[in-house]
């Protein structure tokens, strides 16, 4: 047995994606609760979203350092987060995102493995639940379905308790711009003539930023008595569709954009209903606090004021 937590103890924990939209939140959250953070990072890393964070985490540049620096030079870590990925949208090839969201992770397990850390934490996607044909994003889809496939094979052998969380349709605050969400806003704060669908009949579970976070926070402040894999699906448990979800952010938005569904075509593997199972979350006390629509409110608000923001304007 590694690790003994309780919600009552400062843990080391170190974060990969820091700088990224869940892992900035997740990386906040952590702070706030007294945790001691670590992040990995890149050359190319824009510490845009973690500016006021940044002083207080303790980084390591992927390009001048091992995985096992932090581990050694930090003292004991704790726990490794992961929430980098590689969605194959810039460009980079199949083998990159592969290695990103494959071999990375794996390579950082058998490093936690190594130096005593005893919980690693993947945040995954349900893009690639097994009943599922989806062909969007290909690459993204197959390495995050293979480090899952790994992990739960090789957990038990490095004696690493490895834990997957599968998120559903996550969404809040400084997403990324190609995200579906994030263009729908957009089209509608500019009030884009038009703005081109499918017919919207697709269900999702959205779950916004801040109850992932807290589900995350739930299982990494759990005890832990043995190494292995277990996983956990992070959603509402609702299903929504898509159509409802976009009439409720051009009403929000008070958009003046032709909403265009059925200009579109569906892609092909389309999934149309995607809903978390979020027993063993409820069993350890978790719950919805931020319901969908009352997450377009604040993801709205929010966006209107860093818009505002930028142009100066009170």
């Amino acid at each position: 047995m590694r690790l003994v937590v309780t919600s009552n103890s400062s843990m080391n924990v170190l974060v990969t994606g820091a700088s990224g939209f869940f892992g900035s939140h997740i990386t906040r959250a952590l702070l706030r609760r007294g945790h001691d953070v670590s992040a990995f990072h890149r050359n190319s890393t824009d510490f845009r979203r973690i500016e006021e964070e940044r002083r207080h985490v303790r980084l390591w540049n992927l390009s001048n350092c091992s995985l096992d620096e932090p581990f050694r030079i930090k003292g004991r870590i704790d726990a490794v987060l992961h929430t980098a990925a590689c969605y194959g949208r810039d460009g980079e090839s199949f083998s990159e995102v592969q290695r990103t969201n494959t071999v990375f992770p794996l390579e950082l397990m058998e490093a936690a493995s190594r130096n005593g850390c005893g919980l690693f934490i993947n945040m995954d996607t349900y893009f690639h639940k097994e009943y599922e044909a989806f062909n969007y994003v290909t690459a993204y889809s197959l390495s995050k379905k293979h480090i899952v496939e790994w992990a739960r094979n090789v957990a038990s052998l490095l004696g690493i308790r490895v834990v997957n969380l599968k998120l559903e349709h996550l969404f809040g605050p400084d997403d990324h711009a190609a995200k579906f969400t994030m263009q729908v806003l957009g089209a509608c704060l500019r009030n884009d003539p038009a703005l081109p669908l499918t017919r919207g009949e697709q269900k999702r579970d959205f779950v916004y930023v801040t109850d992932a976070v807290q589900a995350t926070l739930a299982i990494l402040e759990r005890s832990y008595d043995a190494s292995g894999f277990e996983a956990h699906e992070i959603g509402a448990g609702e299903l929504v569709e898509l159509k409802e979800f976009v009439e409720y952010i051009h009403h929000t938005s008070g958009s003046s954009t032709l909403l265009g569904f059925g200009m579109l075509p569906y892609r092909v593997g389309e999934i149309m209903a995607s809903k978390a199972d979020n027993t063993s979350l409820l069993e350890m006390g978790w719950k919805i606090s931020v319901p969908w629509k009352r997450g377009v409110e604040l993801l709205v608000d929010a966006t209107c004021r860093e818009h505002r923001a930028i142009k100066g304007e009170s």
